[in-house]
């Protein structure tokens, strides 16, 4: 209870500091909201067995993308995974995972090149272990804390 001078309650006080409060979460929803991709959050923690979560290491796909940003990767087991012009595709190179975006798709291999990179590279489909669906940026600690929670 808020009591002004006189020991009376005061209303005004007590409804703006409900005004302030509800303020307060709905701020809170909005940043969760603009921080985390729901939809793909949602499917991630139904389907955990096509998605994992990777940390970016390297320089090939600046500016687009840094070193600690996330991928969120949809795995080529996923059964309505198809590969489109545009993709981040993430495919093997010995004990390498590479994530570099599809320029071209042809009926035996993807021609991919890392957005930074001169030269692209020809990817067949036995290398491709999937394509990023997300990407959480590497100033977004609430975003890589709830993929990281439901990826585990």
């Amino acid at each position: 209870m808020v009591l002004n001078a006189k020991g009376q309650e005061n209303k005004d006080t007590k409804n703006i500091l409900i005004v302030v409060i509800i303020t307060g979460i709905a701020i809170i929803a909005l940043i969760l909201c603009f921080t985390v991709d729901i939809g793909v959050l949602y499917e991630v923690s139904q389907h955990p067995e096509y998605f994992y979560v990777s940390e970016v290491i390297g320089l090939s796909m600046y500016p687009q993308v840094y070193t600690g940003d996330m991928f969120i990767v949809q795995t080529v087991d996923h059964p309505g995974f198809m590969v489109d012009i545009g993709d981040i595709l993430i495919f093997g190179n010995g004990n390498n995972a590479i994530g570099h975006r599809v320029l071209e798709i042809h009926p035996d291999y993807y021609v991919t090149r890392g957005d930074n990179n001169g030269a692209g590279e020809m990817v067949y489909p036995s290398q491709v272990i999937g394509k990023v669906v997300k990407t959480i940026d590497r100033y977004n600690p609430i975003g890589q804390y709830m993929f990281n929670l439901v990826a585990d």
